[in-house]
């Protein structure tokens, strides 16, 4: 399948910006546009998906968060990476990245770097994107400084530079006019960092020496009247010419007409600067001899006195020396035009730069995805004799070690866990740990979710252990099946030593077939990660244990996911024999699933969830109700004393079943519900 990318940007004006070319010319990756509106140059195309939350109509509720919208999206759309064209884009972006665990890169391009950050808020969301952000892209080694200086860690900013298309803007030697008038271009939105009212007077100086030169100014924008009047303060008349607004492909005209390029760029008033503007790269592939001003990063692309002359900002003496210095030497204009030429074709082509980021998204993807095709997610608290034993099986695994990543998250333990899974650390093997605070065992799962980069998520219990053809298993039902929930069976085993060579055969062929088909249980299961994000987890509402993985797979089913069983993805599962001693802890998690199993039904009141949590327990309480006095007590300790296990273990079931009826009625009074 192709790998895509979505490229997140406030307003996508298509051909009114340097990012339709870019994503034109993507050839390993297929882009997806995310936009909040669509301006009026877009060109519609089969090949370029284009999604507006703005054309949601208003009556579908569920899109009216942005982020609801765009997250249906890029599950629907299985995006790899997100480019935020823009700091503000990654700002309103990250969070849905942060859901889906996708990479972002984000890339500047002027007011973002130079006047937002005035704004301290902003400021505040940039640096919490600078930290987020796995890239950030700049368009020349001076806006790279800006960055650096504004916080962002200097290892993830990358300078690319902006390409434009050399073909279309076609050279032409300048030598060879035949013109009369000399024709000085000046071209770009009419705002202040442009620098148009310099280079105007810059022109007014020349007029008088030079009386065939003409101005003409190709652009709009907001100063277009300041410029206007300027013109007749100035006392130019003719001399200057206003072309107003053109559209993109009669640019190359206007330069082939033209003799000289004035770009006088400033640092305006508000602190907006430029990056490198696309404009001068066009006028040198044309052959135009370039003045301009040491502003941002021009530097980078005029050489001064060889592709061009650069002059400090403002200066109206430089621009108008080196104007006049152009003017009366033509012979120099086609040796000016050459070696611009050249830069522009080794530098700033735009084929050669769409191949250069292609290659660090590809880079990024790599890393965060790369080969791995599952994922394996392991909660665990305070067991880490059996988790080192679970891990170890799941490094011997007779799957690919570069397709597969082990996820423990660790959920508050204290018995030095942490240390032992880094004991464990293999270079060949994919093994990361991450800790929270104890919330329950589905809050790590989630985690594990958000954290996983493999398109298989297998979640496996801590005390589980995996046979060498586990995950392929896994992997094959997938492959097989298409979009399924794949579950395996576990045989109980107390043997921590020889997992796999002391199991009751009779015994395990008889579990394999006997599988309840409504259940979902956590610690032999697989799905699809897009899916896992789909129905957003596990249920953070649940609190302990019990029930989120049945919750959880009754809302995959409703995404038209159906269970399917691998009875060769078996798994052993350890249970040590039950003491006395256990039964504090024991009768905890019944109450807890019993308060778990009250909210599972509130959220899906059905009959067949009805039942499964066994209201019925209710009934039968009040015939041992007993159980929980001196007079249960006395028989409990009673057996263990002589020893009978099961008549201690009959005792302690009773005992349990009471405490998971005591959870059924706090849950009642809590959520309140009822059950009969």
């Amino acid at each position: 399948m192709e790998l895509q990318v979505a490229y997140s940007v406030r307003r996508y004006r298509g051909l009114k910006t340097p990012l339709y070319g870019e994503i034109k010319n993507l050839e390993r990756l297929k882009p997806v546009v995310l936009t909040e509106v669509v301006g009026k140059w877009v060109l519609r195309s089969s090949k370029l998906k284009i999604f507006s939350s703005s054309s949601v109509p208003w009556w579908r509720f569920r899109y009216r968060d942005r982020h609801g919208f765009f997250r249906d999206v890029m599950l629907k759309n299985q995006i790899r990476l997100v480019r935020a064209y823009m700091a503000d884009s990654g700002i309103r972006i990250w969070p849905l990245c942060e859901q889906l665990n996708l990479p972002l890169i984000t890339s500047f391009h002027g007011l973002d770097v130079s006047t937002w950050p005035r704004w301290p808020p902003y400021l505040r969301n940039l640096r919490q994107l600078f930290e987020k952000g796995r890239i950030f892209l700049v368009r020349s080694n001076a806006m790279r400084d800006d960055v650096v200086n504004l916080g962002c860690p200097a290892d993830k900013v990358r300078v690319l530079y902006g390409g434009i298309d050399t073909e279309e803007f076609r050279f032409r030697n300048r030598s060879e006019s035949q013109n009369t008038r000399l024709r000085i271009l000046m071209c770009g939105r009419l705002i202040e960092k442009k620098g148009f009212a310099y280079g105007m007077k810059a022109f007014a100086r020349l007029r008088k020496k030079h009386t065939n030169i003409e101005l003409r100014i190709v652009g709009g924008g907001p100063l277009r009247l300041n410029l206007k009047l300027l013109t007749k303060i100035l006392h130019l008349g003719e001399k200057v010419s206003f072309s107003g607004e053109k559209e993109p492909k009669d640019i190359p005209e206007e330069m082939w007409n033209a003799q000289i390029f004035l770009a006088p760029s400033v640092t305006s008033r508000s602190g907006n600067k430029e990056g490198i503007p696309n404009v001068i790269k066009e006028a040198m592939a044309t052959g135009l001899p370039v003045v301009s001003t040491r502003h941002a990063g021009i530097p980078e692309l005029v050489i001064d006195g060889k592709t061009g002359f650069l002059v400090p900002e403002k200066d109206v003496n430089g621009l108008a020396d080196r104007l006049g210095y152009l003017i009366a030497h033509p012979e120099i204009w086609d040796d000016l035009g050459r070696q611009g030429r050249k830069v522009v074709e080794e530098k700033f082509n735009l084929f050669k730069q769409v191949r250069k980021l292609e290659k660090i998204y590809q880079g990024v993807i790599d890393e965060d995805f790369g080969r791995l095709k599952v994922s394996i997610v392991i909660p665990t608290h305070n067991r880490k004799k059996i988790l080192a034993k679970t891990l170890d099986c799941l490094m011997l695994q007779g799957y690919p070690n570069n397709q597969y990543e082990i996820i423990v998250v660790d959920d508050g333990s204290r018995d030095g866990t942490k240390e032992m899974v880094k004991s464990k650390t293999r270079p060949e093997i994919v093994l990361r740990y991450f800790y929270q605070k104890q919330r329950g065992p589905h809050f790590a799962r989630n985690l594990g979710i958000k954290k996983a980069r493999g398109e298989i998520v297998i979640f496996v219990d801590s005390d589980i252990f995996a046979p060498p053809n586990f995950i392929l298993e896994h992997v094959k039902s997938h492959e097989a099946l298409g979009d399924v929930v794949v579950s395996g069976p576990t045989v109980r085993t107390g043997n921590v030593d020889n997992v796999f060579a002391n199991i009751n055969r009779r015994k395990t062929k008889k579990l394999l077939f006997d599988f309840s088909g409504p259940s979902l249980i956590t610690a032999n299961l697989s799905v699809k990660r897009r899916f896992l994000i789909r129905v957003g987890g596990f249920d953070e509402e649940f609190i302990g244990y019990g029930w989120h993985d049945w919750e959880l797979g009754l809302r995959l089913k409703k995404l038209g996911l159906k269970v399917k069983r691998n009875i060769n993805a078996l798994a052993y599962h350890y249970k040590r024999k039950t003491n006395l001693s256990d039964l504090p802890s024991l009768r905890e998690k019944g109450r807890q699933r019993g308060r778990n199993a009250v909210l599972y039904y509130k959220k899906h009141p059905n009959l067949r969830v009805k039942f499964g949590i066994r209201p019925q327990s209710l009934i039968f309480d009040r015939l041992i109700g007993w159980i929980d006095k001196d007079f249960g007590e006395m028989l409990i300790l009673r057996a263990a004393n002589k020893g009978s296990r099961w008549q201690l273990r009959l005792l302690m079931n009773w005992k349990l079943l009471h405490a998971y009826a005591e959870g059924l009625r706090d849950g009642m009074r809590k959520h309140k519900v009822r059950l009969f």
